[in-house]
């Protein structure tokens, strides 16, 4: 599933005289988590939805500023989330980015 948010990379290669400029657009894949809890830290959000495999790959993951909750930059593992709020996790060499949102109880 992909979400209206995307990223548009040009890439240019120089072949003699001729400039040709590639458009990649690449989607975040979209995923709803439900929490029966109030509230969720993030870093077991990033466990929880498979995103990341153990706490310290969490740690590292929000420690190099790789999410953004609300749209904004965030680097604090124990952010708690709540119902409605949207993180979105930067892609790397090894996934797609992703864009996570929280449902429960209000």
């Amino acid at each position: 599933m992909c979400s209206d948010i995307c990223i548009y990379i040009y890439l240019m290669s120089i072949y003699g005289n001729i400039i040709i400029i590639t458009n990649i657009i690449s989607y975040f894949m979209n995923k709803n988590i439900t929490i029966k809890t109030e509230f969720i830290r993030l870093g077991d959000l990033l466990k929880f939805a498979d995103i990341a495999s153990s706490g310290g790959e969490a740690k590292v993951m929000v420690t190099l500023g790789l999410c953004t909750v609300n749209g904004e930059p965030c680097t604090m593992r124990g952010k708690k989330l709540r119902n409605g709020d949207v993180v979105e996790v930067a892609g790397t060499a090894d996934r797609e980015p992703v864009q996570l949102t929280v449902a429960g109880p209000r």
